[in-house]
């Protein structure tokens, strides 16, 4: 993301990933006795190209604005454009001249994470 500030108040948008192991996959890695690992198909049993058994990545957009309450502290609000379009709240207080550890939190949506900036 890139943030873009006048005074107190800031504007940021976000283009990121999440990347996850699907649980709802058909697709599942199994390991040989003679430690060959391949990929299988569990509706036929049959070998698979192993690019399906790859993690899933969910793309998704964020944009956020906040306002430095203090040297310390932001409070903002955000949406996450996604699978769904999620509003939600963030609040991000500051570890340092160059990092912040944010909560953010909507209707089905929480993540917890730091903000490095350079």
């Amino acid at each position: 993301g890139r943030q873009f500030a006048y005074g107190r108040f800031h504007l940021t948008p976000v283009i990121g990933g999440f990347f996850y192991d699907d649980p709802s996959s058909v697709f599942r890695r199994e390991t040989f006795s003679n430690g060959r690992e391949v990929c299988r198909d569990t509706r036929n049993g049959r070998f698979a190209d192993d690019s399906n058994c790859s993690a899933a990545v969910d793309l998704y957009g964020r944009l956020e604005a906040g306002v430095d309450v203090s040297d310390a502290l932001t409070l903002g609000a955000g949406v996450r454009v996604g699978e769904e379009t999620v509003p939600y709240g963030r609040v991000a207080i500051s570890l340092g001249e160059a990092i912040d550890l944010q909560g953010m939190a909507g209707d089905g949506y929480s993540a917890l994470g730091l903000t490095l900036r350079f």
